[in-house]
């Protein structure tokens, strides 16, 4: 079931996973150096200020969640186009950092062919059930304030504002765009029966 936006005198419940059925069948595999290569072409593709391969590289060395979200190959086309390591079909990645409290998403992209599909959804559904089932309380980010499409899905799921980074993203060739800091915490299951 998809999770309601709590009233702001609690907390989110736990997150779970949207009923609605998925467009195709989708796994979430570990992201490995050799699936670099298509991530960062990925990553260049959607956007103007691309994390470079090595940040990708050095997520993998340091043992934070790093996923992709993958399917078979549905097309022709799709068969014959850039594929993971596993032979399969790039449909979004995210790569987080782990802390005990709650956990950090530093990337989480969905390959630009799949986009307003709800794959963003899926993925931090699921990173929020991983982050829970290890202990955390919550998931925290950031978004571009001009990024008012995925402020929206944050804010369908119970992420909340909390503060905001001055000039923390590349904008233009000179410019910098400022972040909002967005946390997504839920109840302990106790708290939110």
């Amino acid at each position: 079931m998809m999770m309601p936006t709590a009233p702001e005198t609690r907390a989110p419940a736990s997150p779970a996973v949207s009923a609605r059925p998925p467009q195709r069948p989708v796994e979430w595999e570990a992201m490995t150096p050799n699936d670099l290569d298509l991530v960062w072409a990925t990553e260049a593709r959607a956007h103007g200020h691309p994390w470079a391969r090595g940040h990708f590289r050095d997520a993998i060395q340091a043992g934070h969640p790093a996923w992709l979200l993958t399917s078979a190959p549905l097309t022709p086309q799709e068969a014959a186009s850039a594929q993971t390591a596993s032979g399969r079909v790039l449909v979004g990645y995210g790569v987080a950092l782990a802390s005990p409290d709650e956990w950090h998403v530093l990337n989480l992209v969905v390959s630009p062919e799949h986009r307003r599909q709800g794959w963003g959804r899926l993925m931090l559904e699921t990173l929020g059930q991983r982050a829970l089932a290890a202990g955390a309380t919550g998931l925290l980010l950031e978004v571009r304030e001009s990024n008012r499409a995925a402020q929206a899905l944050y804010a369908s799921l119970g992420f909340e504002t909390v503060g905001r980074r001055k000039d923390y993203y590349p904008a233009g060739p000179t410019g910098r765009e400022h972040a909002l800091v967005l946390r997504w915490r839920w109840a302990p299951p106790e708290e939110a029966a």
